[in-house]
């Protein structure tokens, strides 16, 4: 019993790569923040731009000079979207799972017993109704 959701979790066990689009703004612009905490200076470069002129290895803040490497330079939005795309993907793979457990537990009881069980898997939503 719980067979899916065993491996799935196995599967999920240890790093994991997800990639996450950032949307440019309707000027063609992407948001960016320094990473350094005294300074999280917010600013724009052109998409294009970071792509074509940035190097993977160093970018530099505009304000404070600290370098870094250009993937440290989220803003705090973008990283807490990208935190909640993950938390959904890895509950949807979860619930998926969960989900074939409960069907596969449903579809091996016996139906003309004395004593009837089944399994359902509720959603955090369908918790509260």
């Amino acid at each position: 019993m719980f067979e899916n959701i065993l491996r799935e979790l196995g599967n999920l066990d240890g790093e994991m790569e997800l990639k996450f689009d950032i949307e440019l703004d309707e000027e063609g612009y992407i948001d960016k923040e320094c990473p350094e905490e005294e300074c999280m200076f917010q600013f724009k470069v052109l998409g294009q731009d970071w792509t074509d002129l940035f190097r993977d290895e160093e970018v530099f803040c505009p304000m404070c000079g600290r370098p870094g490497p250009a993937d440290t330079f989220f803003t705090t939005e973008q990283v807490e979207q990208a935190k909640a795309q993950a938390r959904e993907y890895v509950e949807g793979r979860i619930g998926q799972a969960l989900d074939r457990d409960a069907r596969a537990f449903n579809r091996s009881q016996p139906r003309d017993s004395f004593i009837n069980m089944s399994m359902t898997i509720l959603s955090g939503s369908d918790l509260y109704n």
